[in-house]
């Protein structure tokens, strides 16, 4: 009895391991594996804007004339300068660019900020559109008695101090919201780039709305400046790159921009840079120069510039390496795309734009131009360039 209970239990040790291993085979085969893909695929590009305008009215008040008794030191209480705030109205409109849609971007939030020694941050208007390439126009005024911004909470308010704005896209859950504009992000920057874009409004401002005859408007345009916090810094100076961009944003054809072109430093921010390229036939920094002449059509006036010829703009024709001495590079400013994370096997996806008269020039694919030239999906994507260092 002892033999044949011992042989049993090893009839059903030895059952058991072949069961184990038949499960484990089953559940590691190659066969059954799902299969991946290094390829993270498209992702949606984040929303972003253009040809965003301020501007600035004070109107005349149309209140019954201020009482000031005799020998009064100060005669506007401060409730009498939060009720003339409402003669006080900003406009902002700009253009909407790609993403919007493809993101899921819910709403706009426009947020009004005003700053003395203190910062009182207000949600003014949630209404602004969320399609691609979709238009928009914000008003923001004083608030009347009573009357309470889109927060629903906040009633009148002060103007007096720096007036900035704040455009924010909302986001779906999961997905962090995205700052399209934030002029309080301005206020030390330097003149050169465009200085703050905050707008003083003094108490005088507003008393002086009393005895206006017709409102009095001024007109700003913020620069839109998307580099802030995204320097590549060390890790692409002074090396050489091929640079590419594609056609379409999903399966577009891929085409190159130009090669061989090495990134010079030209600050010490890992911002800003010149473009060399060396060969045999073509060397030199990139430039731009003025060829096309008037009633001279531009694929006249380039023959000749085949090989060097990226783009055209408002102020440059036609741009070219060379080593001519008597132009300077030109520079540009680059910062990592965020409209998309597949590389298609390049080494990184960088925007690239020069800033011309306070405005941003993006290297959309063979030329630079403004962003609210595009009006299409694709046109919008070829401003993702990208970059594979040079073998």
């Amino acid at each position: 009895m002892k033999t044949s209970s011992g042989l049993l239990l090893g009839v059903l040790f030895t059952l058991v391991v072949v069961i184990i291993a038949v499960v484990i085979y089953f559940n590691t085969s190659p066969e059954e594996q799902p299969q991946t893909s290094n390829d993270p695929g498209p992702s949606p590009t984040l929303p972003t804007i253009s040809d965003l305008i301020i501007a600035q009215t004070f109107s005349p008040d149309g209140n019954e004339p201020y009482t000031i008794e005799p020998y009064t030191i100060e005669p506007y209480t401060a409730s009498d300068i939060i009720d003339l705030s409402k003669n006080v109205n900003f406009t902002l409109t700009w253009k909407n660019g790609s993403g919007f849609k493809e993101s899921g971007v819910l709403q706009i939030n426009v947020y009004h900020i005003v700053e003395t020694t203190a910062q009182k941050k207000v949600l003014r208007n949630t209404s602004a559109s969320t399609s691609n390439f979709g238009e928009s126009s914000v008003s923001i005024s004083g608030l009347n008695k009573d009357e309470t911004a889109a927060d629903e909470t906040t009633g009148p308010y002060s103007f007096v101090g720096n007036n900035f704005f704040k455009i924010v896209a909302v986001m779906p859950t999961g997905t962090a919201d995205v700052t399209l504009y934030d002029g309080v992000s301005t206020k030390t920057r330097a003149t050169n780039l465009g200085g703050s874009d905050g707008k003083r409004i003094t108490d005088d401002d507003l008393v002086a709305t009393i005895g206006m005859a017709t409102p009095e408007t001024i007109t700003f345009t913020p620069r839109l400046d998307n580099t802030e916090g995204q320097s590549f810094g060390k890790s692409i100076s002074n090396k050489r790159y091929d640079f590419f961009y594609y056609t379409k944003q999903s399966n577009g054809e891929k085409k190159s921009v130009f090669e061989n072109v090495r990134l010079v430093p030209n600050d010490k921010d890992g911002i800003k840079f010149k473009l060399e390229k060396s060969g045999p036939i073509i060397s030199g920094f990139l430039k731009g120069i003025n060829i096309l002449q008037p009633g001279l059509d531009l694929e006249t006036a380039t023959l000749g510039y085949e090989l060097t010829q990226i783009g055209k703009q408002d102020y440059i024709n036609v741009f070219e390496f060379n080593n001519d001495s008597s132009s300077s590079p030109i520079i540009v400013h680059i910062s990592e795309s965020k409209e998309s994370n597949n590389k298609k096997g390049h080494d990184k996806v960088i925007m690239l734009k020069q800033i011309i008269a306070n405005k941003d020039y993006y290297l959309f694919g063979d030329h630079f131009d403004l962003l609210g030239s595009k009006n299409n999906e694709d046109d919008f994507f070829k401003r993702n360039i990208y970059i594979k260092e040079s073998t």
